[in-house]
């Protein structure tokens, strides 16, 4: 079917806006003066004419567009960091979700890198900043698998002013899951005293690691078996400065380290039970000091469980505490297993009063589960599930029929606590192998750089 001479004018009107040709280049007259073939050739050349013009040049607009989108994104938002403010940021995680809190060169996925660069993500700091640059400090340095509920850091961040910036809320915007900041205060500029441990640090500003008057460790378990009342007896013997070797991993890299240190209080109680854990055989050992050597946590809760086991008398605990020359265990540690990581969390980082008043992070309404709670909860439905899945697999092995019709789970030694890394030896502690002394394990090590060195030096 053809069209009409006043459709096919319309249609030539059209093109000419589309090209952006003048308006008064033909009249409405003139094209109603040609002839239907003579308006048709008109259009088609006109049409042929815009479409070359579109492929040979871009309009303006279109071309641009991108070039100012590449300069926008290359320049990014211009942030003014000329307002900066100290502050302390109480953040928790999961331990095993991430490898160790100390930022590594080698490794993206720990705590603090991972705060790092949520900062930068956010432009709380420059993106070229380092960590000295921003006046960083930790209060807790926790290894790999150990978790945190009050662990904090000092940064100095950007601020507006007469305008209250939600530093935890900003942060836990963009930060992983398992990595929290549940609150954040704003830090001191200079240096405070410290309850009679030393004096002011003059002319210094916060320090989360320095200013902290105490740290609070908790180490979870389940009772099972084992007797409290003898860990309880055991433990008091913690309590005081005492020198610690024989319960840490030593640092042979530092031939200076002091080994004493300040437990204020030792305690092992019950959990409370909660909408999440109901379980009365899970017990808590809580440790209260000043600060903590390498492992040292993990070396106490191991002897504890011994003695809870009924494998070694309470008064071991104090007898490895001994390490002068002729005592019991002077000649080193002895051997024995570590006890888990995972059960380990850094509760709490003391301050002064005024030193760091954290304010609790409010989010918006409705909002709260899903930016606190539910990375948090997910994960322990997740180790729920797993649970439940061993446990139905522990059923079943406990069923088999061994020789005799017994079942197999009357055969176990049912005496020995179901905890973390168990020590399935029965060899008591003061007669075990020695690790050797802390100048003795300094001394190897030397020996094994120098073999090194001249390996080294041998194949140049």
């Amino acid at each position: 079917m053809g069209i009409c001479e006043d459709e096919l004018g319309t249609f030539y009107e059209s093109i000419l806006e589309s090209s952006g040709s003048p308006r008064d280049m033909l009249t409405r007259r003139e094209l109603a003066a040609l002839s239907k073939d003579e308006l048709v050739e008109r259009a088609i050349e006109l049409q042929t004419q815009l479409s070359e013009a579109q492929g040979s040049v871009p309009p303006s607009s279109s071309r641009e567009k991108p070039e100012r989108y590449a300069e926008r994104k290359k320049k990014g938002r211009a942030i003014a960091f000329e307002a900066k403010r100290l502050i302390a940021l109480k953040v928790a995680y999961i331990g095993w979700m991430f490898h160790g809190f100390q930022i590594q060169k080698t490794r993206e996925d720990t705590v603090e890198g991972r705060l790092f660069e949520a900062l930068k993500r956010t432009q709380l700091i420059e993106e070229t900043a380092s960590m000295s640059d921003v006046g960083w400090s930790r209060g807790g340095r926790t290894d790999v698998g150990v978790s945190a509920i009050g662990n904090v850091v000092g940064v100095r961040v950007r601020s507006k002013q007469n305008v209250q910036m939600d530093y935890a809320k900003i942060l836990n915007g963009v930060l992983p899951d398992g990595l929290r900041v549940l609150s954040w205060a704003p830090a001191v500029e200079a240096g405070v005293m410290v309850a009679g441990r030393r004096p002011m640090r003059e002319n210094q500003c916060f320090d989360a690691r320095n200013d902290a008057l105490s740290r609070t460790y908790k180490y979870l378990f389940l009772k099972k078996n084992l007797d409290i009342g003898l860990m309880r007896e055991g433990a008091k013997a913690f309590i005081g400065q005492h020198d610690y070797r024989n319960y840490c991993k030593i640092d042979v890299n530092d031939a200076k380290a002091s080994y004493v240190r300040v437990i204020l209080d030792v305690q092992i109680n019950p959990v409370k039970s909660s909408r999440l854990c109901v379980d009365q055989n899970l017990f808590e050992i809580v440790v209260k000091g000043y600060a903590f050597l390498w492992h040292q946590i993990r070396c106490m809760a191991a002897v504890l469980f011994r003695v809870g086991s009924c494998l070694e008398p309470p008064s071991i605990v104090e007898r490895l505490l001994r390490v002068d020359d002729g005592a019991e265990f002077s000649g080193g540690k002895p051997t024995y297993r570590l006890a888990s990581e995972i059960p380990l969390i850094l509760y709490d980082c003391e301050y002064p009063p005024g030193v760091a008043p954290f304010r609790d992070y409010q989010a918006p309404r409705g909002m709260v589960s899903k930016r606190m709670d539910d990375p948090f909860m997910d994960t322990w439905l997740q180790y729920v599930m797993r649970a439940a899945v061993t446990s139905s697999f522990i059923r079943e092995v406990d069923a088999i029929r061994i020789d005799g019709g017994a079942l197999w789970a009357d055969e176990r030694n049912s005496s020995e606590p179901l905890i973390l890394d168990k020590d399935p030896e029965k060899l008591a502690l003061p007669k075990r192998r020695r690790e050797g002394t802390v100048d003795q394990k300094q001394e190897l090590y030397r020996r094994k750089l120098d073999r090194k060195s001249k390996a080294k030096s041998a194949s140049t």
